[in-house]
């Protein structure tokens, strides 16, 4: 089978059950399961659960939970809302003995948030 072909067949079935309503994550297991039982062999299925565990003992895939934790306690803390103001602060233009600052460039909090992180 060509992969155009195979891409396509793959890219629109999970679009039409995308629309079912079930869960990404069972919905593309199931579709790599079907696709490796009927592409390959029945026999292939054993090398999904070496290929599962494989990827799931990275030590890397720790650090999702925890910056998800660490967002969660800076919002609860309000520490975010006091970072965005005071980067906000720094770049509205004040007065300084009667001579006005430049006005900020474009871009809004997203050049405000870059420009005030730390530089290496």
């Amino acid at each position: 089978m060509p992969i155009e072909l195979l891409t396509w067949l793959m890219f629109g079935s999970l679009f039409l059950l995308l629309l079912t309503g079930y869960p990404l994550a069972f919905l593309t297991g199931g579709l790599a399961v079907l696709f490796i039982a009927g592409l390959w062999s029945p026999e292939a299925l054993s090398l999904l659960p070496q290929r599962v565990w494989n990827n799931m003992t990275q030590y890397l895939l720790a650090a999702i939970p925890l910056f998800i934790f660490m967002a969660s306690m800076l919002e609860k803390s309000g520490l975010i809302e006091e970072i965005f103001d005071v980067a906000q602060n720094l770049h509205l233009p004040h007065t300084v003995h009667k001579h006005p600052s430049p006005p900020p460039p474009p871009g809004g909090q997203s050049l405000r948030t870059w420009s005030s992180r730390k530089s290496p």
